[in-house]
């Protein structure tokens, strides 16, 4: 072969050369990454307090058979992820376990030793009226304390976000940030509530640039476990907006009178399970809902201008009084306002609280001058619907503040329901694409 310039040099030798050695690492490096991860998780299980040597020879064989029955040679199989690291250890430490009521309650008392764990509980003859109950979140004791069976009126949010809370203390000289407990928290919650936790975590973690405090040492602190809801009630629509699924969580809990199902996610929560009953159980999640919503497009300006204006919202006015039961029950609404509570007589001494606050209430978006942008009962009810399904994934992108939860529709007065409002928005904007289309 003869070569005429450094260029045919360059093509003929040198660049085949770079190739074969690009196409050698690539090969041999990724089966050697692969190896070493499973020699490594084996003699972690191995050596670990809660080794399960069944399930790890289970897991192996199925790993031996599907390398046998693939079409890919060992060498393609490691290195494309067919047998990922990530698949390994959820086939051998995803461990599911069948518990009765008193099994239950012994697991329960075991991770109350580490954990804070807060479940829908019932409260009863504090509810709406004087004989109706009221089930919100709580630390729990028992088995028995946990509400599975019923959505609960108000969203899990409240254990990371009270609807009160100390921010700081001060006299006439000094003043001191309040302290936050330092146990961590299992949290139970629906897939909707572990949703809402991302959404509100993009408002108070990192919006602007900025952490906020009161947010983050809590939320930190929290593990997910996922509970089973069974398509939810005639007011949940979480399927329609896609907070159906998580893989959020830690343990995953399926309750019955008799007992619960669990599958654990996180392994560090295997050792309070020693010793009980294994089960075959990988928790499923709701495909369909009674309820469905659609959410109409608004991503033309015009169309969004003309539907600010449109006789729908003027229902409100009649309708809705204003009380802001709606926001206090969302999963994730975020608003706060301040205020100062004196000690005694002294106006020198007391504590400032951040309090959930509301935009349905009048008042709300009131400045200097006495102005308020929405000053009628139609214009909040707008700006809310307009800022769950437009704005909020205008700013954020990816998905739209509401989860689908229902607890708004639930917890109205007068009976309004969200669900409705949105497809009545559809249809208004269906119109207004007419009309302009039309013209």
């Amino acid at each position: 072969m003869f070569v005429n310039s450094d260029a045919e040099l360059l093509s003929a030798r040198i660049l085949p050369q770079r190739k074969n050695r690009r196409d050698f690492l690539g090969f041999v490096l990724p089966i050697s990454v692969n190896i070493a991860q499973y020699i490594f998780l084996f003699i972690f299980i191995c050596y670990s307090n809660y080794a399960n040597y069944d399930i790890l020879a289970s897991a192996m064989w199925k790993f031996s058979v599907e390398l046998t029955q693939t079409a890919l040679s060992p060498a393609e199989w490691f290195r494309d992820g067919q047998f990922s690291m990530a698949h390994y250890i959820r086939e051998v430490l995803n461990m599911g376990f069948s518990l009765s009521v008193s099994q239950a309650d012994a697991v329960l008392r075991a991770l109350k030793k580490d954990y804070r764990v807060y479940a829908p509980k019932r409260f009863p003859k504090q509810g709406r009226y004087s004989d109706t109950d009221i089930i919100r979140y709580a630390e729990v004791d028992s088995f028995a304390d946990i509400v599975w069976d019923t959505k609960s009126d108000y969203p899990a949010k409240e254990v990371i976000t009270p609807i009160q809370q100390a921010i700081f203390y001060f006299t006439e000289d000094e003043y001191r940030a309040s302290k936050a407990k330092t146990k961590p928290i299992l949290l139970l919650a629906r897939p909707c509530d572990i949703n809402a936790q991302r959404i509100q975590a993009r408002i108070y973690a990192g919006n602007g640039g900025y952490d906020d405090l009161y947010y983050t040492r809590v939320r930190e602190l929290v593990k997910f476990a996922v509970m089973d809801c069974n398509g939810g009630d005639d007011t949940c629509f979480c399927v329609s907006m896609g907070t159906n699924r998580t893989d959020d969580y830690a343990l995953a809990l399926k309750f019955s009178y008799d007992g619960l199902l669990v599958e654990v996610a996180d392994e560090s929560l295997l050792p309070y399970f020693q010793d009980m009953p294994q089960a075959d159980y990988t928790h499923m999640f709701v495909e369909e809902n009674e309820l469905k919503v659609t959410v109409p497009d608004l991503s033309d300006k015009a169309v969004r201008k003309a539907l600010k204006t449109h006789p729908m919202w003027q229902e409100y006015n009649s309708r809705c009084i204003s009380c802001g039961s709606c926001t206090v029950a969302c999963s994730t609404c975020t608003c706060f306002t301040t205020r100062d509570i004196i000690y005694g007589d002294n106006p020198e001494v007391g504590e400032r609280r951040r309090v959930t606050a509301s935009c349905q209430i009048a008042g709300f978006d009131q400045m200097a001058g006495q102005r308020e942008f929405r000053s009628t009962a139609a214009d909040r009810m707008r700006y809310k619907i307009l800022h769950k399904f437009h704005d909020y994934k205008a700013r954020f992108g990816e998905e739209h503040m509401c989860v689908g939860c229902g607890r708004c529709t639930h917890r109205c007065p007068e009976l309004i329901s969200i669900s409705a409002t949105v497809n009545k928005m559809s249809a208004a904007v269906e119109e207004i694409k007419a009309s302009m289309a039309s013209q």
